[in-house]
């Protein structure tokens, strides 16, 4: 039986939505793209404000505000049906589940809750505020008299309503409450590597390439410790069929 979720007591929630055994829920630009257009859409029909977000390779953070706790699970719903069913496996010849099945959801309780919450995402990926994809760049243009496109203007202004600060506090070496897990080579890395060296356009390829040329990608990564965890993630292939493709079976 599942735990009930938490409830915020000023209706404000981190959602995580990870890929199965941590597969990439992206391959490129075009799907982080797709998602964050089916983001927008739900967002705006469900009357879900959006404060942050960071889309990483195998999972995505999002920070909301809502009127109801039921509208925060029937986004999450609706973005995984549209986006896995209707474009993600059409698009790259797959069938069954991508995200886990429970999302993860925190109750935040306070405006400094709020504020680590958006720093957290900034600072998240390895290149922080040069990442293309988390709220950073549109949290900026908040300060301005432009319309951000996803996050809401008028609740992250409650949040920050000093540019000055919020910069700092973004572009600040400190990293304090932050915890980060270390990886020798970071998804992003992996996945590159992988396309690169087998001459790929998207790692789900991996899976119809030879067995000799699998192997051939598969050993250096294991070398240079890349966990079996995180090659299945991103290629899709079982953890017990890659043992077994490298010879470490």
């Amino acid at each position: 039986m599942s735990r009930p979720r938490e409830v915020s007591g000023i209706d404000t929630y981190h959602i995580i939505m990870k890929g199965v055994g941590e597969m990439n829920v992206f391959e490129c630009k075009a799907d982080r793209e797709k998602f964050l257009s089916l983001l927008k859409y739900y967002c705006e029909k469900l009357g879900v404000l959006l404060i942050s977000y960071v889309l990483l390779d195998s999972h995505i953070h999002l920070q909301v505000k809502v009127s109801e706790v039921k509208s925060y699970s029937n986004l999450v719903h609706r973005l995984c049906i549209t986006y896995v069913q209707h474009y993600f496996n059409p698009k790259y010849d797959r069938k069954g589940s991508l995200f886990q099945s429970r999302f993860v959801s925190e109750a935040v309780d306070s405006g400094e809750g709020m504020r680590e919450m958006v720093r957290y995402m900034v600072l998240d990926p390895r290149n922080g505020v040069k990442y293309n994809y988390s709220s950073f760049k549109e949290s900026v243009r908040c300060f301005g008299e432009k319309k951000a496109y996803l996050i809401d203007k008028g609740e992250f202004l409650k949040v920050f309503p000093d540019r000055a600060e919020f910069i700092s506090l973004m572009t600040s070496k400190a990293s304090k409450g932050l915890k980060k897990e270390f990886y020798p080579m970071n998804t992003q890395e992996v996945s590159e590597y992988i396309r690169r060296e087998g001459k790929l356009n998207h790692c789900l390829e991996f899976l119809k390439m030879d067995e000799s040329e699998q192997k051939r990608i598969v050993i250096p990564l294991i070398e240079n410790k890349v966990s079996w965890k995180k090659i299945s993630g991103i290629t899709h292939m079982s953890v017990y069929r890659l043992k077994k493709v490298a010879g470490r079976g």
